[in-house]
């Protein structure tokens, strides 16, 4: 009865994988028949059914561009610039896609610092740092134990030297996963979907501070009720409807 069970499974496994690369074949076939609602649909069902993929998102940031439609080829090319932060090909199309916007805000520079660390983020992954930092903490246990079994070792100042900067290396690459992860799954970034009008308050009767237009990226400050308070890159905060937006 379990063999039974195990191969209904297992048949089942192979189905559905034959099932999601036919969809992706008719997906990438739509595309270039250049019939890209029904790419983005099949594209869609493959990402409901197996969860976030930067492939995908990037799959369906080109087809919406293709329609014309700046504020969700914008909004896919980040989710899958999130993902795959080191890929140039989904920098260079997000950044076309960017030139279309009609805002040009000049954002506020960041510390020389914080640019280092961006950098580096998308040089490499969080799962790389948290490799790295797992290989840097191995080799410290590796050096302590057979410190602890050679009671007779040459240099052993040159080996707690090498010790302490292999902690530091591992605590360093260990924040670096952390921030990188977290980057990832609590961005509180979102994509504008519409012209709207930023008001200073949460409410429609609040006063018309200035126009954001499809396609820009801004950081989620608070929320009440059905609007969200927003602040752009160069430091402008006001209120929009929830419905306005989409997170990234």
């Amino acid at each position: 009865m379990k063999r039974i069970f195990f191969i209904i499974i297992l048949l089942s496994a192979i189905a559905q994988g034959f099932a999601g690369e036919s969809l992706r074949d008719s997906a990438a076939s739509w595309y270039q028949q250049d019939r890209f609602d029904k790419a983005i649909d099949a594209w869609e069902s493959i990402l409901e059914a197996e969860g976030e993929c930067a492939e995908l998102y990037y799959n369906l940031g080109n087809a919406y561009f293709k329609l014309d439609d700046t504020g969700k080829s914008i909004l896919y090319y980040e989710r899958a610039r999130l993902l795959s932060p080191e890929d140039d090909d989904i920098q260079h199309n997000l950044e076309i896609a960017r030139a279309q916007i009609a805002d040009r805000v000049e954002a506020i520079p960041d510390l020389f610092f914080i640019v280092w660390l961006n950098a580096l983020n998308r040089w490499i992954s969080g799962t790389a740092w948290g490799v790295f930092s797992i290989i840097l903490f191995l080799s410290v246990l590796g050096i302590s134990l057979w410190r602890l079994f050679r009671h007779k070792i040459r240099g052993n100042k040159l080996l707690n030297y090498t010790v302490i900067n292999l902690l530091i290396f591992s605590g360093i690459t260990l924040l670096l996963a952390l921030r990188a992860d977290k980057m990832t799954k609590q961005s509180n970034e979102a994509i504008i979907m519409e012209d709207v009008l930023v008001k200073s308050s949460p409410a429609e009767t609040g006063t018309n501070l200035f126009e954001i237009h499809e396609g820009l990226k801004v950081e989620i400050k608070d929320s009440v009720n059905s609007f969200y308070e927003i602040r752009l890159s160069d430091g402008k905060v006001g209120w929009i409807r929830a419905g306005t937006l989409k997170d990234i």
